[in-house]
Parts: structure tokens; sequence; C-alpha cells
């Protein structure tokens, strides 16, 4: 296990163990795919009992609108975005839930889902010719300790991904 300091927060290194992909139709019958990327855990707090960890969590969501491409666009921020919504409560349903994401620090297993709370679509274009949506989530966040029995993780996991 490898472990920086920086003043008083360390990174702690990790193991992927899955990252799936989550699929869901839109009103419109484009395809989201969705996938939890854990990028860091921060540990700060020099006392074990009043340590706190920060999880660096990015939502990937990947567009595959079959034959509603427009026009070339380019990468958006959410924050460009935003000024060119034309419909704000997109429905939408999960046709592949591909459960949470998996990570194995040297003490603790950390299983994180995104759940889809709302869709929105815009009228530009991302850098495939894919319309540009702002998807909305909140992410589900479990972490059991590694000393928890295997079955115990595995219920764990297994409530994650039916709820």
């Amino acid at each position: 296990m490898t472990v920086s300091v920086v003043s008083d927060k360390e990174y702690v290194d990790f193991d992927v163990i899955a990252e799936n992909w989550s699929a869901y139709e839109l009103e419109d019958k484009t395809i989201i795919r969705t996938k939890i990327v854990l990028m860091s855990i921060e540990k700060s707090g020099k006392e074990k009992k009043k340590s706190k960890s920060t999880l660096g969590i990015q939502l990937m969501v990947v567009v595959d609108s079959g034959k509603n491409r427009g026009p070339l666009g380019k990468k958006w921020e959410v924050s460009e975005l935003e000024k060119y919504v034309t419909e704000s409560n997109m429905m939408f349903r999960q046709i592949k839930d591909g459960g949470p994401s998996v990570y194995d620090t040297k003490r603790s297993r950390i299983l994180v889902r995104p759940v889809v709370k709302q869709v929105l679509k815009t009228s530009k274009f991302d850098h495939n010719g894919d319309p540009a949506y702002i998807v909305k989530s909140e992410n589900e966040i479990v972490v059991a300790k590694k000393s928890a029995s295997k079955n115990k993780i595995k219920n764990i996991q297994a409530n994650a991904k039916t709820e």
C-alpha cells in the first residue's frame, strides 16, 4: 500500500474490483450509460477516531443516440450547458443495472452506486454529434471493514445492487 503525506492529508491507495456500466433509455430513445469512477481517497486528521475520509468520485456518462445525431459540437462543461436546457425532466427507465463500483483499500471494501435522479436535454451536441444531456445523480456509498466476513460483504454488495 502506498501512502503519500501532504500536510495533514494522506492519499490512500486502492484497488479497483469492479466498475460496471448501468444503462438507461430516455424518452427520445437515446441510451445513456453511467458508471462511477473513484479518482482518489483522502484521509485527514491525525487521530484515528477523528479522522475523515473523502472520496474523489466522478460519474462517467456515455451517450448513444442512434439516429438522433446532429452537427459535431464540443466537450461541454455542465455550467455551459445549463443555459441551453430544452427539457428539464426527461422520462427515463433503467434497462441495465451494473451494480455498485467496488474498491478495496488495505482495511476496507468500498461500494459506490450512482442513482440517476434527473436527466435534462439541451439544444446542443457533443464532440461526437450526440445530443448533450445533463445527468443529475446521487451516490449510495457503503464502507465495510475487510475484517467483516466474506458473507457479510457479499450481502452488502447484493443489497447495494437491489436497492
